[in-house]
């Protein structure tokens, strides 16, 4: 029961599908904007330097699209 593919269906079609889509494209972009821009700055730097703060924003990139996924699903409840 650890992955219940028809539950997730559902959850879908209640939320509704273009929403799902257009909060994962816009979560994605923003993500790609902000790790594009953080590189940058740091790897005029020092490249050892854009490597560990690529890193640390990863992981706050990675919240926020997990709060967003979870913002979607308090629509339901």
């Amino acid at each position: 029961f650890a992955l219940q593919v028809s539950d997730a269906i559902e959850d879908i079609k209640r939320i509704g599908f273009s929403k799902v889509l257009i909060t994962i494209i816009a979560v994605g972009v923003i993500y790609v904007i902000i790790s594009y821009i953080v590189s940058a700055v740091f790897g005029i730097i020092s490249q050892d330097l854009a490597a560990v703060v690529s890193t640390i924003v990863s992981v706050y990139l990675l919240f926020f699209e997990n709060r967003a996924t979870g913002l979607l699903y308090s629509d339901l409840y």
